[in-house]
């Protein structure tokens, strides 16, 4: 009994712990600078699990792109916006030979604020993970901000250079830009912190009402 009783106090201890904010949110980047506007071409997302005060970006191409890729087939550069000053020393978890950048212009689609870039062209690739870390009081909704400046082909959120394709509809085309802010419906918003608290509470109350169900008094026949 006083073992279980320990385990359960123990998830309870362990829910506390968790970050019961804990959100994903995804958007599609649906524009391009070279190709027809419309399909999904990348997704960008967006949690807050894991370590407090880290914000986790994951960018992966879809099937659009993939379906014509070609040799050395990847995300080159990704921008985003924020509403703190990011620097090369908040980024982290970059791939090999990728490094912070800091944005800028990303042809036609406005100014971002930060990015991160291959070293070399080689380092392209169809799945990019990195992590924001030390900004006190950032949340996802930091990164949700538009591109600021001129933009021929509109503000978003994000944009992503995505270079070697051979599109059988583009002649020549074999890199573009990509952009977007379409939120991807419904966007899921687990909560593993309340989830833990809800069992740790369960098996408590469990632990507590097997304790108070005392066994009956037993009287043998004379």
């Amino acid at each position: 009994m006083k073992i279980a009783l320990r385990i359960a106090i123990g998830w309870f201890a362990l829910a506390l712990a968790m970050d019961v904010r804990a959100a994903l949110v995804s958007h599609n980047l649906n524009q391009s600078n070279e190709l027809a506007g419309g399909p999904a071409y990348l997704r960008v997302s967006i949690d807050d699990q894991g370590l407090p005060g880290r914000i986790n970006f994951n960018v992966s191409v879809l099937g659009p792109l993939i379906d014509i890729a070609d040799h050395n087939f990847g995300i080159q550069k990704f921008g985003f916006n924020s509403a703190f000053s990011i620097s090369s020393s908040k980024v982290t978890g970059l791939p090999s030979n990728w490094h912070y950048d800091r944005g800028g212009n990303m042809s036609g689609f406005g100014r971002f604020d930060a990015g991160v870039k291959a070293d070399h062209g080689n380092e392209r690739r169809s799945s990019l993970s990195f992590s924001i870390t030390g900004i006190s009081m950032d949340t996802i909704a930091s990164y949700l901000q538009p591109s600021s400046g001129h933009a021929g082909n509109g503000n978003y959120f994000f944009a992503a250079h995505v270079a070697g394709f051979d599109s059988p509809y583009y002649d020549c085309v074999t890199s573009a830009y990509f952009a977007g802010s379409t939120p991807v419906s419904p966007n899921p918003v687990p909560l593993p912190g309340a989830a833990g608290l809800l069992l740790a509470g369960l098996a408590i109350a469990g632990v507590f009402g097997r304790r108070a169900k005392k066994p009956e008094a037993r009287t043998d026949p004379l």
